[in-house]
């Protein structure tokens, strides 16, 4: 039975509806007024006064894909994409939501567009529990060439010469006896102060912890939840087209199976021949089924179905 079944036995045979006490029966006579039976056909009195034919829900797929997919269309978006429904004269209550549901799962659509900051991973944190626990190294650069300059790169950045520590020579023995000649109270002063020490540490893993807590909540604010799970489909970003972007051609790949997925953004794939590789997950966006309608089939838009 198509959605408009109730209101066409109604203006046919004033037939009532199964509900039609209360409330219902208000709203019922309320919408009824702005619609016309005229056999076998029932139109809709829009916003712009023109009536526009009724559509049951198995014509839906094919005006949207004459009205967005086809090659006379233009793949548009949403609202492009309706006006263009009710230019052709058709209505139905659900045609926002239909041909943004029918757009997302459009192939092309999805293979257009580049990556953003707001489809970046989560945040994942790293905090140091122990002196020396995490080494890392900072890359700079590029800097200007010091070929026949006699400087280097360090003093051009910084405008000062670079001094590596290679030995420190500490005469503890003669350390003691200058400042205090009496062993056995500074021994004990030292204890204490790594006992301190221990307490300042754990503080400062506390603040850090809260202070990286709240780093990455403020990143994950601004950037759109994903989550990827095993056998999901997915088109992954090719970044070499950033440096080398073809005409007419899209930046993404795929569509590729979800093997695993990894702590830390990292995602493997299976490839088309069978193989895996492994990519950061945010090179990768959810890929939806798509129905395409083959080019050159009829879509039966005439008699309806019965009321």
């Amino acid at each position: 039975m198509p959605w408009f079944s109730e209101i066409a036995n109604y203006l046919a045979r004033e037939q009532e509806p199964l509900k039609f006490t209360g409330n219902d029966k208000k709203k019922f006579l309320k919408d009824v007024r702005r619609y016309l039976w005229d056999e076998p056909f029932l139109y809709k009195q829009c916003a712009d006064n023109i009536y526009r034919r009724c559509v049951a829900e198995e014509e839906i797929p094919g005006i949207l894909f004459h009205c967005h997919g086809s090659n006379y269309a233009g793949h548009f978006a949403v609202s492009k994409t309706v006006s263009k429904i009710l230019q052709a004269g058709f209505w139905w209550p659900t045609m926002f939501k239909d041909a943004h549901s029918f757009i997302s799962k459009c192939d092309p659509c999805q293979r257009q567009g580049n990556i953003s900051k707001r489809i970046e991973m989560p945040q994942n944190f790293i905090l140091e529990v122990e002196v020396f626990d995490v080494w890392g190294i900072d890359f700079m650069g590029p800097f200007p060439s010091s070929y026949n300059n006699n400087t280097t790169p360090f003093h051009l950045v910084y405008g000062k010469p670079c001094h590596l520590l290679v030995e420190l020579e500490y005469k503890s023995a003669w350390a003691v006896k200058q400042m205090n000649f009496d062993v056995k109270p500074t021994a004990e002063r030292r204890m204490i102060q790594l006992n301190e020490l221990d307490e300042f540490r754990h503080m400062a893993f506390e603040n850090s912890k809260i202070h990286k807590e709240r780093t990455k909540a403020y990143h994950d604010r601004k950037i759109i939840p994903r989550t990827f799970a095993a056998n999901d489909q997915v088109l992954l970003f090719n970044s070499r087209l950033r440096l080398f972007p073809g005409k007419l051609k899209s930046r993404w790949s795929g569509p590729f199976t979800i093997k695993e997925v990894k702590p830390y953004g990292a995602v493997v794939l299976w490839s088309h021949d069978g193989s895996e590789f492994v990519v950061n997950g945010q090179r990768l966006k959810p890929y939806l089924a798509y129905t395409e309608i083959p080019e050159g089939e009829d879509v039966s838009l005439g008699e309806p179905p019965r009321a």
